[in-house]
């Protein structure tokens, strides 16, 4: 993917901070690893020592939540977008943080395999549409998913995706069923953090979807990057407001025709609203439609007293 307006590398390398700073075993491990970064350069200890994080394990584990447990259903719709149609503005139940979903906009007759991708906070970029699902038309079908187990001390969960009316690309009159397994990492920043390290991608695709996701999405590049390096702000907002996931289908439940070019290749960036349940994701696989986007609700009503509590 050709990014006209990439992320910052202060953003990309935030998140990799993050990530390594999980194995600093001494303070001055965690300096010299803010040094590399270029953080004390940035003047980022110094705008706020005492709450620029340098130890992860300083980060409380997300509380718990009654909208992610087991029996939890959720559903909605999955919208992918090809080279065929007009420019798509989509649609789905507004989230509480207001905002706009991703504007796909389509490739010139001169270089049809090209994709323009334009998103609400202003940013555009350029992919190619190697591959797309039914007639060249903007798709979008159901989609239901049931949270089957949680296990909140290594920060994973485990479910089954179902998608109904998923057009056939070679037979339009067709539309398939299917369901399949998928296994979750919770983002705490000790076990699992931003940066992916058990799917394929980079700091440069983490940092591109992420930031098109809540509580990020109406955010610049330099307000994500000071906000994920301070304590309070990780604590207090995204950890009470919210949680962020990464989804990855493992294998079909149900037989299916590669005809229908059906992939689970890619995984999902997934964040979960606490206090209305509502899910926005974005799926990225590079064989696939540019920001196939996920949209779901919960189907049960909110428990008072949650079952489980993140350890």
């Amino acid at each position: 993917m050709h990014l006209d307006n990439p992320p910052s590398p202060r953003l990309k390398e935030t998140i990799k901070y993050l990530d390594r700073l999980r194995y600093s075993n001494s303070f001055e491990e965690s300096l010299t690893s803010a040094a590399a970064g270029g953080f004390v350069s940035m003047d980022f200890l110094s705008w706020d020592e005492d709450d620029f994080i340098l130890d992860t394990t300083s980060i409380a584990p997300p509380p718990m939540c009654s909208w992610l447990r087991p029996g939890m259903v959720f559903s909605g719709s999955q919208r992918a977008a090809s080279s065929g149609g007009g420019a798509v503005l989509a649609q789905h139940p507004s989230s509480p943080s207001g905002g706009q979903d991703p504007i796909i906009v389509n490739g010139s007759e001169s270089n049809p395999a090209r994709v323009g991708v334009r998103t609400s906070s202003g940013r555009r970029y350029m992919a190619n549409n190697i591959y797309h699902l039914g007639s060249g038309k903007d798709e979008n079908w159901p989609v239901k998913v049931t949270i089957h187990n949680i296990n909140p001390c290594d920060m994973t969960l485990s479910g089954t995706m179902e998608a109904y009316n998923i057009p056939d690309k070679t037979t339009p009159s067709h539309d398939a069923h299917i369901v399949t397994f998928l296994e979750g990492e919770i983002i705490d920043f000790n076990t699992h953090t931003l940066e992916t390290k058990n799917f394929t991608a980079n700091a440069d695709i983490d940092s591109t979807y992420w930031r098109e996701l809540h509580p990020f999405k109406n955010l610049t590049d330099d307000e994500m990057t000071r906000n994920l390096v301070s304590r309070k702000w990780v604590t207090e907002e995204l950890c009470r407001g919210w949680i962020l996931m990464r989804w990855k289908e493992r294998c079909f439940i149900t037989p299916t025709d590669s005809r229908q070019g059906l992939t689970i290749s890619g995984f999902y960036y997934i964040s979960l609203h606490r206090e209305s349940g509502h899910i926005e994701g974005l799926y990225y696989d590079p064989g696939s439609s540019p920001y196939q986007q996920l949209s779901l609700q919960p189907e049960n009503k909110k428990m008072v007293r949650p079952s489980y509590s993140f350890r």
